[in-house]
């Protein structure tokens, strides 16, 4: 049981996980499902039922993520009924509120109805413009219709759109990659998450990975460089390892979980993260609703970090992200500075040119960028 009093703490981001997708992806091991509309139904009631265990109204909620699975599989009257609830239990004012959307589930009637209820950011799972490429990870839709929801999300107004991009796929090509990425960019969308295709433990393309063919090590830096290169020319930025946008455009939830800000999530497996106490709910459907049917928040796990702990998420979170760590933010933090526990691992990876020390702050350059898994083992 939770013994963190959550509500001690009024300023937060909110997480709503959706765990539902029309169809798993082969890639997929996130808590997620194909459940017919009695499951949906009932899930929805209980993600009130811990919305209003949760939030209070003097709550200062940063932003909303709506995120899955897939919320697009939702009926939107769920998705309106949702938004309308968290409005009834806290003002949350003009703030960046996002859903995930699967190209091809969303429509015209939708998107307005979205954006009625103040959802202002569509963050699709496009993935790729290639069809080959999209059958072979178990996507759903095709080119097109990526493209046609972008294109229609534009048309009602929406003026803050991600789209993901995946490299490192099966069958993937620098050129067939390129052609995706040029697409995407082409389409006016305002930030791009492009990321590599890990192979998850059991995932049907980890277990069944000696039927593809992958792209070399070689050729994902070349993708990864692709993707540096073009989107210059369009006008964004990178801030984070994955991330790039157009200035202003830079997803503020997200920020929240590379700063170490805290976080409250509400559903099947969502995490939260209060004063340097995480908790995880729990992933079993039935256990979720008895819990809540008890009186008790859902929490699964609870971990109280170590100042240790905390020094050293907050460096291999905060070096995902292009400024880095703040020295005198990691001074107030913990009371110590940045230099007395981590100058040797600075000196060493400054000295060879993958680290940058400003003397405010240390951020990783492009070049430490592509090696940041090895540089991030170092705090751990």
């Amino acid at each position: 049981m939770m013994k963190t009093d959550m509500n001690n703490h009024r300023s937060y981001g909110l997480y709503i996980h959706i765990p539902f997708c029309a169809r798993r992806c082969l890639y997929c091991d996130f808590v997620s499902s194909v459940s017919d509309s009695k499951v949906i139904d009932r899930y929805v009631e209980y993600l009130k039922k811990e919305l209003s265990m949760k939030l209070k109204p003097d709550d200062i909620i940063t932003s909303i993520f709506m995120g899955g699975g897939s919320p697009s599989v939702l009926p939107v009257a769920h998705i309106e009924d949702i938004m309308a609830y968290i409005r009834s239990l806290v003002d949350i004012g003009d703030i960046e509120i996002t859903i995930e959307c699967n190209p091809g589930q969303v429509s015209i009637s939708m998107l307005h109805a979205l954006k009625k209820c103040g959802i202002n950011r569509i963050s699709f799972g496009v993935q790729s413009l290639n069809d080959d490429e999209l059958r072979l990870i178990g996507r759903i839709h095709d080119s097109k219709t990526a493209l046609d929801s972008i294109a229609m999300a534009e048309s009602v107004g929406f003026t803050n759109i991600n789209a993901d991009l995946m490299y490192g796929l099966p069958n993937q090509s620098i050129e067939s990659f390129h052609r995706s990425l040029d697409g995407i960019l082409d389409s006016g969308v305002t930030h791009l998450s492009a990321y590599s295709l890990i192979l998850e433990e059991g995932t049907y393309l980890y277990e069944n990975r000696d039927r593809y063919t992958f792209p070399s090590e070689d050729e994902i830096v070349s993708m990864q460089g692709l993707v540096l290169t073009r989107i210059k020319e369009y006008g964004m930025h990178r801030y984070e390892i994955s991330n790039y946008a157009i200035e202003g455009k830079e997803c503020i939830h997200n920020m929240s979980y590379w700063t170490r800000k805290n976080y409250i999530g509400v559903g099947l497996a969502a995490a939260s993260l209060i004063d340097d106490v995480r908790m995880t709910n729990t992933s079993v459907m039935s256990d979720y609703i008895q819990l809540i049917d008890d009186g008790k928040l859902p929490v699964f796990e609870e971990e109280y970090l170590t100042r240790e702990d905390a020094m050293a998420e907050c460096m291999f979170l905060g070096l995902r992200t292009t400024h880095g760590v703040d020295k005198k933010h990691f001074y107030e933090s913990f009371g110590i500075q940045l230099d007395d526990v981590y100058g040797e691992i600075h000196a060493k990876y400054t000295g060879l040119g993958y680290m940058v020390d400003d003397g405010k702050s240390v951020y990783l350059n492009d070049k430490g960028l592509l090696i940041s898994n090895t540089i991030m083992c170092e705090y751990m």
